[in-house]
C-alpha cells in the first residue's frame, strides 16, 4: 500500500514473502527505474507532481530467481501548490 504521498514522493509497503532475500519495485510504464531493496518497504522520490503511477513488486531469492510481478497498485502524486501572486 502507498502512504505519505507528496508532490514528489510516496512510500510503498507490502507483505513480506517467506524465502525472499530482496524485492524489486518497478513502474509499469517505466516512469522510474526499477529499484532493488532488502526490506518490504521503499520510499520512491524525485517524482513529478500530479502524476499517476502503476507500481508493482516482485520477490527474489538469494539465487536471484524472482517471482512474477504483484498486481499493480495505483498511486498519484499530489498537485504542486499554486503560487501566490505578488501584489505590487
Amino acid at each position: 500500500a502507498a502512504s505519505a504521498i507528496t508532490q514528489s514522493s510516496f512510500n510503498l509497503a507490502w507483505s513480506a514473502v517467506s524465502g525472499a532475500s530482496s524485492y524489486k519495485v518497478s513502474e509499469a510504464s517505466a516512469k522510474f527505474a526499477e529499484v532493488s531493496v532488502s526490506s518490504n518497504s521503499k520510499s520512491i522520490t524525485g517524482l513529478n507532481p500530479s502524476t499517476a503511477f502503476s507500481v508493482r513488486v516482485k520477490a527474489c531469492n538469494s539465487a536471484g530467481v524472482c517471482s512474477a510481478n504483484s498486481p499493480n497498485v495505483a498511486v498519484s502524486t499530489s498537485a504542486a501548490p499554486i503560487p501566490v501572486p505578488a501584489v505590487p
